[in-house]
């Protein structure tokens, strides 16, 4: 959340060395939990050489409660707010001033992706710029292959899409698949010396050099110019990332289509699988357009009309749309089933959803 999700409590920038006392008293706190259980509380690692910390983050399999009960006494929990998967907290250790501690809780699977991921500063971000520019998605779970569609399952450009900010238009389906959800994998393949990020890094310019060594780095795959409104926004603000920019703007000019082709006949070579991952994306695209196009709401409107004489609208429409996208048979939808049988299949559900709501059994999900 930042270093400022806790203001309201006067939370205290910490130098080093409170930062280092305060790592420690967590560290002695979860290391029973860390080495005979298979759950994992831990600091995520910042660079070496850093002085001073806004906030300190921990990466967590447990819930909120169990993190809670686990500090020793010496932790005073002075407030909290949650916001999705992270908890920030207001704390005082001991003497110190009071402090944020974001606990950002994940599973057990994705423990080590995501704690390497969020280690040394923004380092994940700027991977994950390469890894957009070859058109591949690096989050904190994994490698995703990306690709957007027209509704006509139609392959658009990644890099285009992103560039004018189309990928909120109504006619392009996002589509994500998972190509390894190993650390060490993923940075091999999007060119980085997985040894050489286990030794950390010094400062800043220890992790744009790091950068800067994918054998798949391109200095137009960072340009604000080449990012969309909202991405050039949220990137800004970032200091590291404009920092990123000032070291990168100094490095050779590469080719940027020809390190994507570099890369793609790596991957054919590493991964054939990605060819049938395309052809499954494009397929379940394919079938979400159908479904869409066989489920709107004014072909049920108008069923709901001619079998029942329900004048459906406002709540009413939104409670049998809910009931019948949660049960309505997806093959059923998308194998060339005739218009007239489909009619009848969403006939008979809404038949169901009206017996239901009759016997006031309805509770807007699909069938018990």
């Amino acid at each position: 959340m930042g270093g400022n999700a806790m203001k309201a409590y006067n939370v205290a920038r910490l130098n080093k060395s409170d930062y280092n006392t305060l790592k420690a008293a967590l560290e002695k706190d979860f290391k029973e939990l860390n080495d005979y259980t298979l759950d994992s509380v831990e600091v995520v690692p910042c660079y070496r050489n850093k002085d001073s910390f806004g906030d300190c983050d921990v990466l967590s399999t447990v819930p909120r409660g169990e993190f809670e009960k686990r500090l020793s006494s010496d932790f005073v929990v002075l407030g909290r707010k949650q916001n999705g998967c992270v908890t920030s907290y207001a704390m005082k250790y001991k003497d110190l001033e009071p402090f944020q501690v974001d606990l950002i809780k994940t599973s057990a699977v994705k423990f080590y992706f995501n704690l390497c991921y969020l280690s040394y500063n923004d380092l994940g971000n700027l991977i994950g710029r390469i890894a957009a520019g070859l058109g591949y998605k690096f989050g904190h779970d994994g490698l995703y292959l990306l690709a957007w569609y027209s509704n006509k399952a139609e392959e658009k450009n990644v890099s285009r899409v992103k560039e004018r900010g189309e990928e909120n238009e109504h006619a392009l389906y996002k589509k994500e698949k998972l190509v390894t959800d190993d650390f060490d994998v993923a940075l091999e393949l999007l060119g980085f010396d997985y040894n050489r990020f286990l030794e950390g890094f010094n400062d800043k310019k220890d992790i744009f050099e790091y950068v800067a060594t994918s054998k798949y780095f391109c200095k137009d795959f960072f340009f604000l110019d080449n990012r969309n409104h909202a991405q050039r926004t949220r990137d800004r603000k970032r200091e590291t990332y404009s920092q990123a920019l000032e070291y990168f703007e100094k490095r050779e000019d590469r080719d940027r289509l020809k390190i994507k082709a570099e890369f793609k006949k790596a991957v054919s070579t590493l991964y054939p699988n990605i060819a049938n991952l395309k052809r499954s994306m494009k397929k379940e695209c394919k079938q979400e357009y159908i479904v869409s196009r066989r489920t709107k709401s004014a072909r049920v409107v108008r069923l709901a009309k001619r079998y029942f004489g329900v004048e459906l609208s406002g709540v009413a429409l939104g409670e049998a749309m809910k009931y019948v996208k949660a049960n309505f048979d997806r093959k059923l939808a998308y194998c060339g089933y005739e218009n007239y049988k489909w009619d009848i299949h969403l006939k008979n559900l809404l038949s169901e959803h009206f017996n239901l709501l009759k016997r006031g059994e309805f509770n807007g999900g699909a069938r018990a």
